[in-house]
């Protein structure tokens, strides 16, 4: 009876086409990251890097000098008539485009006012003050 089954199969798929079932394609499972890929972002890595050192060591044009005083100084007394100066210069942080002076602890740029006078030039050993009362100027000195 199997030899008739079989011969009956064979003859009705020969007479029907077999119905192909679609079936998902194979997933590839990810193995990482590709190697191009890892290149490419320590390539743009670097060049940052790069340009980041560059501008930071190689483009300043300024130098910063810090010049702290030696000994701490009273400034020098003002003329008879106007009040002592309580103030102490204790140093001077100097770059040509945004130098700073430093009185009792707080620092000071041009234009800042430090009890009734306002810094008026800062240099690398001076610092120039005007009083604002009376118009008269003082050099605190490092």
């Amino acid at each position: 009876m199997s030899i008739v089954y079989d011969y009956l199969k064979k003859i009705h798929d020969q007479k029907e086409p077999k119905k192909v079932i679609p079936v998902a394609p194979s997933v590839k499972k990810s193995v990482g990251t590709p190697f191009w890929v890892k290149a490419l972002g320590a390539g743009i890595l670097g060049c940052l890097l790069l340009v980041v050192g560059l501008h930071f060591f190689l483009f300043q044009n300024e130098k910063n000098v810090i010049k702290p005083s030696p000994v701490l100084q009273k400034l020098p007394v003002a003329p008879a008539g106007t009040p002592d100066l309580s103030f102490l210069l204790e140093g001077i942080i100097y770059n040509p485009s945004k130098p700073f002076a430093i009185f009792d602890g707080k620092m000071y740029e041009k234009g800042g006012r430090v009890g009734d006078y306002e810094v008026v030039e800062i240099t690398p050993d001076t610092v120039m003050l005007k009083n604002l009362k009376d118009n008269t100027t003082h050099t605190a000195r490092l």
